[in-house]
Formats: C-alpha cells, structure tokens, sequence
C-alpha cells in the first residue's frame, strides 16, 4: 500500500500565521506528519482545523513526565516548542514517546563532560509514533529536530556538544528498526553540489571537524543506521531528475528547503525524509515557495512511500 509521508518545520517564530499555516498542510497528500517547532497553540490549531487528526506533541509528553514536586534543572526545561507526529486518512498513533539521550560511540573524539546536562539532547526535539496504517503495517515514525550549533567560543562549542549526542540519540533509536519514517530538520548541509549527489560529502569536508559525524548521518547510509534519504533514492530511480538539477543549480543544492543569511544569502537543503529502505519511494516534493507564502521559513519535503505484504510489517 501506498502512504503519504510529509515532514515540514512548521516555524514557532510565526504563531500568528498557525492557522494559514495548518491550511496548507491539509491540503497537501500525507497520512503521517512529522512536524518541526511546533507550540501548544500550533498543536490546538492542528486539532480544531484538520478534521479527524491525532496528534502527539513533544512538549505535551515532557510536561506529562515532569514531577511538579521538584524544580526543573537548566537541561530538563521544557521550550514553548517542539516536535509533533500527526496521523489521519485512517493512521492511528498506538504509542508515542521521547527519544531518550545517548551517549556517543566510545571512539567518538568529543568531549561530553566539560557541560554536563546543559548538553544534553533537547528531548521534545526527538518525538517517536508507533503508527497503525489502515489495513496495513505498523510504522516506528519519528519527528526530529537536532539543534543549529551557530555562536562562538564555548557556547558553540556547548551546542556542537549538544547537537551530537542529538543525532546519537537519534541514531542509537532507529538502528536495527526495519519499518521507520524519520521527519527531520537536520540544520546540516546536507548536500552542497549535484556532480556525484550520493557520494559528495557535504560540509564539513575534513574527517577533523567536530561535526563531520553529522555528514556521516546522511551520507553513510543503510549500512550505518538502516536508514535512506527517500529524495536521493528517488533521483537515482531517473538520471534525468539529476540532470534537470544540474542544469538549474549547477552548485547545489539539490533542493532549496532552507534559504540563510540576510544579504548575501545562501541556498541549502536542511529538510529530510529518512526510511528504512523497505519502503519503495514512489514519489518526493519539495515547495519552498508554497511553504514561505503559507508562513514558514522551510519548505516542506512531502513522500510518496509503498508498504507491501513482505517489505514492512
């Protein structure tokens, strides 16, 4: 069976446009959502303005777990966003939780002591589902949000720190999982040229900088964490894509979901659907004009996935 998948950084920064926001994502094709900065009021919009959606958000589930008895330490502190799964079409959510955090591999070079929690993932920014499509398998989806690491000096370094043991949280969860949909904003370069799409390594280029294990995420694929990029796999299907790309953005990337700077501003693709490859990929759309004009700073990346008898269950 063939599902809709979309992922999209629904942009906190612009809660006064939540509600031309959530009327855009409904007129789009998924039955799973897998949302980025997403707010108590996002979520209540989200409920009363897509008719027969579950939702489950991340900071809902940090507030649940929290003990009112004893005061919140700087790491535990829940932001006013985070991430959310939505199910409808007849997908229901069964289960749902918080990605707990995890260390990075002991042959990892970072030091992980020196900010103790104040590095710790931002747990609502790693929300997972158990989604039952309708007649069909059960899917693990994950909405992921790994924070940027701009700043200086230690702070950067603070939130380089932070934003590994990020993705090795992330990483640590889906591996060995056959039947996951992960949503994510990666604030990664993802791919930075069109020649060689599947094996340029995108910034950072050398094996010294502290966040080449982020490029590792997306360019080391399956045989890392059992995960594929659906839009690299689904260029591959045609050169033709590739070709069309390559004529249009020579330099990359290979879609615009994210647009940086204010003057001298520059083009990257930040925004990713990650499946397991026992999921084929039908289809995958990109629309940063449409996402923009409906009030977000990141274009949506929209899939077409096939669950058949054998391939996910």
């Amino acid at each position: 069976m063939t599902f809709g998948v979309i992922s999209w950084n629904f942009c906190v920064w612009t809660n006064s446009r939540d509600e031309q926001k959530v009327k855009f994502l409904d007129s789009l094709d998924w039955s799973i959502a897998l949302l980025q900065e997403v707010s108590p009021e996002a979520v209540d919009a989200i409920r009363s303005g897509i008719a027969g959606v579950t939702v489950v958000s991340g900071v809902d589930l940090v507030r649940a777990q929290a003990d009112p008895a004893q005061p919140e330490a700087p790491a535990s502190k829940v932001r006013n966003f985070g991430c959310a799964i939505l199910a409808r079409n007849g997908a229901k959510i069964l289960e749902s939780g918080l990605i707990p955090s995890a260390e990075l591999d002991p042959d990892s070079k970072s030091d992980l002591t020196r900010f103790r929690d104040a590095s710790l993932p931002l747990v609502e920014s790693l929300v997972w589902a158990q989604v039952q499509l309708p007649g069909g398998p059960v899917i693990e989806a994950v909405a992921a949000h790994p924070p940027h690491s701009a700043g200086k000096g230690e702070d950067r370094a603070m939130r380089i720190e932070r934003k590994l043991r990020t993705y090795a949280a992330l990483e640590r969860w889906v591996k060995d999982r056959t039947n996951v949909v992960v949503g994510i904003d990666g604030n990664a370069w993802i791919d930075t040229a069109c020649k060689d799409p599947f094996d340029l390594l995108a910034i950072p280029k050398t094996r010294e900088d502290p966040q080449i294990a982020v490029s590792d995420f997306f360019y080391d694929g399956p045989e890392r964490h059992g995960l594929q990029d659906v839009y690299r796999e689904w260029l591959h299907q045609d050169p033709a894509r590739i070709d069309a790309i390559q004529s249009r953005r020579p330099h990359g990337p290979l879609a615009v979901t994210f647009v940086r700077g204010t003057t001298h501003k520059v083009a990257d693709r930040f925004d990713a659907i990650m499946a397991s490859p026992a999921f084929a990929v039908q289809q995958v759309d990109h629309s940063y004009e449409d996402s923009v004009s409906a009030g977000s700073d990141h274009s949506y990346v929209l899939a077409q996935l096939e669950a058949s008898d054998g391939r996910a269950s």
